[in-house]
């Protein structure tokens, strides 16, 4: 389920299948203009149904059905990756996997993680979820040791003060960074399974950040410093 024109108009960008659309009638008159209603069936909706059906404090009226985009990660392809274990706030899967797009990482794996495909996962996506490639997994240990067999180096991320930093650490080239559950962290045989643990050092008292403001920081340092920018 998509909300809002601008998702709806990235789902499109990005090949994805829309098997319908629900719009109000001056929704539609905005989708026109954006040419997005040629290849997809549509209904009008009268505008209370669409403050009915809404999930957003100030619905726009536009309201679309599409294929769930495949799980088409190819672990062999890729040298950077990120694996989320237990992420349950689809605010925060959907704000990683954001900055995820932003920073060109090869791909996200997700391990018992909240629905991807939930209307607030997406939402939070700005249209991601359709570009970065993803793979869903239940077993975090045997994903591990899939990932060492191809030669990827493993790292947990861990609030420890005897872990790596992460600004200063050098990555493999082959390497997935491991970020845990919000409230618990990464479980501690699947730390105890990574071949190293990794931090990031903090000013004070402060114990942990949030799950997506710590990925966004990892992210950046194993592989957003390689981004070009297209200014």
């Amino acid at each position: 389920m998509l909300e809002g024109i601008r998702l709806i108009d990235d789902a499109l960008k990005n090949g994805a299948k829309i098997e319908y659309i629900l719009a109000t009638q001056k929704a539609l008159s905005e989708l026109s203009s954006l040419d997005l209603l040629s290849n997809a069936d549509v209904f009008e909706i009268p505008q209370h149904i669409a403050e009915k059906i809404s999930q957003t404090q100030t619905p726009q009226g536009a309201f679309a059905v599409c294929k769930m985009p495949q799980c088409s990660l190819k672990l062999e392809n890729c040298r950077r990756l990120l694996m989320l274990c237990d992420i349950q706030d689809n605010g925060n899967l959907g704000m990683i996997m954001r900055t995820a797009d932003a920073l060109k990482i090869d791909g996200l794996i997700l391990c018992n993680c909240c629905d991807v495909f939930s209307p607030k996962t997406v939402r939070a996506t700005m249209g991601s979820v359709f570009r970065v490639d993803f793979s869903l997994e239940k077993d975090a240990n045997a994903t591990l040791e899939k990932l060492k067999d191809i030669g990827f180096v493993t790292y947990a991320a861990v609030p420890r003060s005897d872990a790596l930093s992460v600004a200063e650490h050098k990555f493999a080239d082959k390497s997935v960074v491991l970020i845990g559950n919000e409230g618990n962290g990464l479980p501690q045989d699947v730390i105890d399974n990574c071949d190293n643990r990794i931090t990031i050092r903090m000013n004070g008292t402060i114990e942990s950040l949030n799950a997506a403001m710590a990925a966004g920081i990892m992210l950046w340092e194993l592989c957003g410093k390689e981004v070009k920018s297209d200014e």
